[in-house]
C-alpha cells in the first residue's frame, strides 16, 4: 500500500512533466510507469486477499460457528470463544478491507491512465510521429 501511494504521487509529477513540452517524457516512459503502477496494485490486491483469507480461516478455527459464548476449559487461557473474541478482530478486518478498497481505487486509476496514454490526442494528432 505504501508503494502504490508513492507511485500514485508519481503520477501527479508525471502529469506536470507531460504538460511541460521541454520536460515531456517519451510515450514508452509513460506507459512503463503506468504498467508498474498496475502491476504493483494487482500484487497488493492479491496479497491483501490472501491476508483476509488467512484471517477468516483463523476466525473459523478459534471461534467455530456452533460454539456458545463461554470460556475455554484451560484456566490459563483467558480468551472468550464468543462474540467478545470476534470483536477484537473487527478492527483488523476493517483495516484490511479499507486497504483492499484503496488498492482497487489505485488499480482503476492506473488502468484509466494507461487507457488515456494509449489514445491519440485530438489536440496534437501528430505528436508521436517524428518526421
Amino acid at each position: 500500500m505504501v508503494f502504490t501511494t508513492i507511485w500514485s504521487y508519481r503520477y501527479t509529477r508525471l502529469g506536470k512533466q507531460i504538460a511541460d513540452p521541454a520536460r515531456r517524457p517519451s510515450e514508452f516512459e509513460i506507459r512503463r510507469a503506468v504498467w508498474i503502477g498496475v502491476a504493483a496494485s494487482a500484487v497488493g490486491i492479491l496479497f491483501l486477499m490472501f491476508v483476509i483469507l488467512f484471517e477468516v480461516v483463523q476466525l473459523l478455527i478459534y471461534f467455530p460457528p456452533s460454539s456458545p459464548g463461554r470460556r475455554t476449559s484451560d484456566p490459563d487461557d483467558r480468551r472468550w470463544t464468543g462474540e467478545l473474541g470476534i470483536c477484537g478482530r473487527r478492527d483488523e478486518s476493517v483495516a484490511l478491507t479499507l486497504s483492499l478498497f484503496g488498492e482497487l481505487i489505485v488499480l482503476v486509476f492506473s488502468i484509466w491512465l494507461l487507457f488515456r496514454s494509449m489514445m491519440a490526442s485530438t489536440e496534437f494528432p501528430y505528436a508521436g510521429n517524428v518526421e
